[in-house]
């Protein structure tokens, strides 16, 4: 630490450049330490929202199904029910047997 006295006779106290720049590397050091850890967290988070989002879907489909005969719902839009016209694409994509 730099020490000088100023007119009053108290020293000033203060950090020198070298001091600060030894704690910033410091905080650069652990800052690039933390981020692949941070990153890690976040697709860990991702595929967990995912994760939900499919049990939603299977829950929903296992719910509607309950509600009528063991039926899942079908693609009833303006391209039929096969799902099988490529320019109007369908969530069954023409897996679905109809009939």
């Amino acid at each position: 630490m730099n020490t000088s006295p100023n007119s009053g006779g108290n020293p000033l106290r203060g950090f020198t450049l070298l001091e600060l720049l030894v704690v910033i590397a410091i905080i650069a050091v652990l800052a690039g330490l933390l981020l692949p850890v941070l990153s890690t967290a976040k697709r860990k988070g991702q595929s967990v929202v995912t994760l939900n989002n499919l049990c939603q879907l299977g829950l929903g489909f296992t719910m509607y199904a309950d509600d009528h005969q063991g039926r899942l719902p079908s693609h009833t839009g303006a391209w039929g029910l096969t799902g099988k016209d490529e320019s109007c694409p369908s969530w069954v994509g023409g897996l679905l047997r109809i009939g």
